[in-house]
């Protein structure tokens, strides 16, 4: 947003970049990009940008990603807290020769900019090998700082099973509990893990 106007009377209606073969410390970029429906204040600032097969290549990082959908944020902040609210409307992302689809996910963070504590909710649906799973919010994921999650539980919800992820006071550690699709809504199996296996 660099060299905008600060007016938002005087904010144009949008702003397309087109890259081909763009190279910029070694990452080269190809596609169109089109951010619209800007908004730029003093405690407020997004956009919805959209990617027609935006590709961004990474040798260095190994970063090899093509990108077409329609992406949004906002950011609106107060002297004591920052909240980003980030949304994905049929998005695909090639990774390589890998393929993911996400019809709709939003997620939102709220920071108090004091304690540096934030609290992460996720909410939508992604297409993955095994089929769609939504993802619900049962309480939102509390971290200090760049730290993992202390708290929270997140539901990945397929067609045949779910999966809760329960995070352990220590931040490293997270508990999967799996619940198959049956009669009985009991946990079925509780599987312990760390956020650095989970990736």
């Amino acid at each position: 947003f660099e060299g905008l106007p600060t007016d938002p009377t005087q904010l144009p209606v949008a702003i397309v970049v087109t890259a081909v073969n763009c190279i910029e410390d070694g990452v080269t970029s190809n596609g169109v990009m089109r951010m619209s429906e800007l908004v730029f204040e003093d405690a407020r600032m997004g956009a919805s940008i959209s990617f027609d097969a935006f590709s961004v290549v990474d040798p260095v990082e190994g970063i090899d990603s093509t990108l077409k959908g329609v992406t949004t944020f906002l950011i609106e902040t107060t002297a004591t807290t920052e909240k980003l609210v980030f949304g994905v409307t049929n998005l695909e992302v090639k990774e390589g020769s890998e393929m993911t689809q996400i019809p709709r996910l939003e997620t939102v963070v709220e920071t108090n900019l004091s304690t540096q504590e934030s609290k992460t909710s996720l909410s939508g649906s992604v297409q993955t090998p095994e089929g769609l799973v939504d993802l619900v919010t049962e309480q939102p994921f509390v971290a200090i700082g760049e730290a993992n999650p202390t708290a929270g539980r997140l539901k990945i919800a397929g067609e045949l099973s779910s999966v809760t992820l329960v995070p352990s006071l220590d931040g490293v550690n997270v508990d999967l509990h799996v619940d198959n699709d049956d009669v009985d809504p009991a946990v079925d199996v509780v599987i312990p893990a760390t956020w650095e296996e989970l990736g």
